[in-house]
């Protein structure tokens, strides 16, 4: 008897904490989320409040308390900050599936901030759940910059795309011209109606040639690339690692361009950097979007899923 008591339970515990994460998932907002943090941080940075900014971090970032506690000196010293008077909304995605048991939540957003004072970006990892480690809660990496420090105040501010542990100071936004190029080659080979063009660009192991000359038929209807004016980056995720036990090489992006005729939205996935197999390497997938079917501040990602192939008017989830 006692040990069916005892079984029950652990079954109801399982079943709460099920619930439990379920519950938080399912009212979890992350503008909410980004807002709090970004008001939490420059509030201690006006009052020059070590012990909140320690509150604000995860245990996990903080493990040299000694070494993390000058970079939060070098941040109040860095900041000179009056009342804000506006926070312009950068980007935000969360990393990976918004509802994860196995990997909880992790947000990553950009701001910029315009104080009476002096105007700020900053980008910012968080961790809002994580079932296997609580030492991950709370804000892993913050990157702040002054605004006329930037070398690109036109698209989200991502420092150096890496995402580093701690307080990260005064690094400039990364450039990717090789994505950039990338992009306007995949607008012009629509422009040109270019399919063989088009295929060339993506990686083999994306391709399903009927399927994909179908798509691209398709999105030669859909687009109007004729007189292409700008294109302008809204976010560029990845990194390279030279280690060939990594596969690394595989970057997240995200632009707007405007024609003659009308303004798009493209994003997609590209692997420029795959040791074991290099049929990989090349576009995997493009997501495209009129520009009216989707006005939200923050750069678009699709379905987030980044499927293989082309993909035309998909909205975000």
């Amino acid at each position: 008897m006692k040990k069916i008591v005892f079984v029950c339970l652990i079954l109801s515990t399982m079943f709460l904490c099920s619930c439990f994460a379920n519950f938080s998932f399912s009212f979890f907002n992350e503008d909410n989320y980004a807002m709090s943090i970004t008001n939490d941080i420059f509030n201690a940075i006006t009052t020059r409040d070590e012990n909140k900014i320690l509150e604000i971090f995860a245990s996990n970032s903080v493990r040299d308390r000694e070494k993390f506690l000058k970079s939060v000196n070098s941040l109040f010293d860095y900041c000179n900050v009056g009342e804000i008077s506006s926070i312009k909304f950068g980007s935000l995605r969360s990393e990976g599936s918004k509802i994860d048991s196995e990997n909880g939540i992790v947000c990553l957003f950009s701001k910029d901030i315009f104080t009476t004072v002096d105007s700020f970006r900053i980008c910012v990892k968080a961790t809002y759940l994580d079932s296997s480690d609580v030492g991950n809660i709370g804000v892993n990496s913050f990157y702040i910059i002054k605004y006329s420090d930037d070398s690109d105040t036109s698209t989200a501010y991502d420092g150096d795309g890496k995402y580093t542990n701690g307080i990260n100071i005064g690094i400039k936004s990364i450039d990717n011209p090789i994505i950039t190029s990338t992009v306007k080659d995949i607008i012009n080979a629509i422009k040109e109606k270019d399919a063989n063009k088009m295929m060339d660009l993506f990686a083999k192991s994306s391709i399903k040639e009927d399927e994909f000359e179908a798509a691209f038929a398709y999105l030669t209807e859909y687009c109007v690339a004729e007189d292409l004016i700008s294109v302008e980056m809204m976010k560029v995720m990845g990194n390279i690692k030279d280690n060939k036990e990594e596969n690394y090489g595989k970057f997240f992006f995200s632009y707007d361009f405007t024609t003659s005729d009308q303004k798009y939205r493209i994003c997609g996935k590209i692997t420029v950097m795959d040791f074991e197999n290099k049929d990989n390497m090349g576009i995997n997938s493009v997501y495209l979007i009129n520009y009216e079917e989707d006005t939200d501040d923050s750069a678009y990602f699709g379905d987030e899923k980044f499927t293989a192939g082309i993909h035309i008017s998909v909205k975000r989830p």
